[in-house]
Order: structure tokens, then C-alpha cells, then sequence
């Protein structure tokens, strides 16, 4: 009995250790699709911008007060 125990806080020490890293590397590609994100818009803007459109937000604002 006293093994079983032992072997079942073996896998749970390795189980949690696991998920720790797992949880690491979750927040590491939140952070990268955040900063993808954030770069996508960046550049909507920059091209609009440069086009004379002025940016997204702009544009979106007229089209809808058009309507």
C-alpha cells in the first residue's frame, strides 16, 4: 500500500511539474499573439495612413456616420 502511494505522488510531483511548464509557455504565446496583434493594427493604420485614408478607426467612423 505504502508503494502505491508512493508511485501515485511520484506521477502527480511529475503531473504538476508538467503543467507549470505547460502554463510558462501559455503565457510566453499570449504575450507573442498580443504583440501580433497589436503589430497587425499598427500596420492597418500605417497603410491607411499613407493611402490618405487616415486610420482604421477614422475610416470606420466615417462609413458608419455616412449611413
Amino acid at each position: 500500500m505504502s508503494q502505491s502511494i508512493e508511485v501515485l505522488n511520484l506521477r502527480t510531483q511529475r503531473d504538476f511539474q508538467y503543467i507549470m511548464r505547460m502554463e510558462s509557455q501559455i503565457k510566453g504565446l499570449r504575450s507573442k499573439v498580443r504583440q501580433i496583434e497589436t503589430d497587425r493594427k499598427t500596420l492597418i493604420n500605417k497603410n491607411f495612413q499613407e493611402a490618405g485614408g487616415g486610420t482604421w478607426e477614422q475610416k470606420a467612423q466615417r462609413i458608419a456616420t455616412e449611413r
